[in-house]
Formats: C-alpha cells, structure tokens, sequence
C-alpha cells in the first residue's frame, strides 16, 4: 500500500510544479507584455501615418529605457516573449497589430533595416527567426527589450 502512495505523492507534485510553473509564466506575460503604445493598422489614414508613429514611439518610448532591443513579429504574443526570456529580453512592447500578415511582415523588414546600424539593437539580420504562429486573428509588431 505504501508505494501506491508514493506514487501518488509523485504525481501530485509534478502536477503541482507544472502548475506553479505556468502561473509563474502567466505572472511573467501579464507583467511584462506592454500594450500601452498598441495600435491597429487600420487606426492609420496613411502608411506613411504609420511609420511615423511607430518611429516616434521606438525613438521616444522604448529606446532611451533600455539597454538592447529587438524587433520582431508574432502572432503568439505568450509563446514569443517566453522564447526570448531565455535570452534575458524581458519587456515586449507591442506596437501595431493587424489582421493582414504581409503588413507586419513589411513593417518588421522595414524596422530592421531602419535601426540595423543602431547600437543598441541586437537583431542580427533581418527578419524574424521564428515561424508567426497562430494564437488570436492579429498579427503583431513587436519591440522586446533588455
């Protein structure tokens, strides 16, 4: 009867800590996932609106708190920024959202290349490494910072 319990016993506890595990990582996303500067790409009359928008925010907002920063796209908020806590990036500021991937995927080329000589930015190249893979209908730009 005693190892029915400690197997029991086991299984509580590996139950629990994956529990503890993703309350700590939902703690994690809920904090450090910003959307303070979120806008939609329809909330612009022009691209180049846009730009400007999202160029100001970067240069005013999120640049001068951080020491290194990179751009990127997703479409799985949660699963990207968990990714990159691995790399020690810590705060994700979402900047634009929109329903039509081409436009993220314009806007990340874009920004890469626009900050790609800027001392501070840690994108190696451009382009996102990962797949943008479906968590909700938007597709997201991002900043994510250290």
């Amino acid at each position: 009867m005693a190892i029915p319990l400690i197997i029991l016993g086991s299984a509580a506890i590996a139950a629990m800590v994956v529990w503890l595990g993703k309350e700590k990582d939902d703690t994690f996303i809920s904090t450090n996932v910003k959307q303070n500067y979120l806008r939609t790409d329809t909330d612009f009359s022009s691209p180049t609106q846009l730009l400007r928008y999202v160029t100001r925010t970067i240069n005013a907002y999120i640049i001068p708190k951080c020491q290194h920063f990179k751009i990127g796209k997703s479409r799985n908020v949660e699963n990207r920024i968990l990714a990159h806590r691995t790399f020690k990036y810590k705060e994700m500021y979402l900047l634009v959202r929109s329903k039509n991937k081409v436009t993220i995927e314009q806007l990340e080329a874009h920004y890469n290349i626009y900050y790609s000589k800027h001392p501070k930015n840690d994108n190696l190249r451009g382009g996102s490494a990962g797949v943008c893979s479906d968590k909700d209908k938007y597709y997201y730009l991002y900043v994510i910072t250290r």
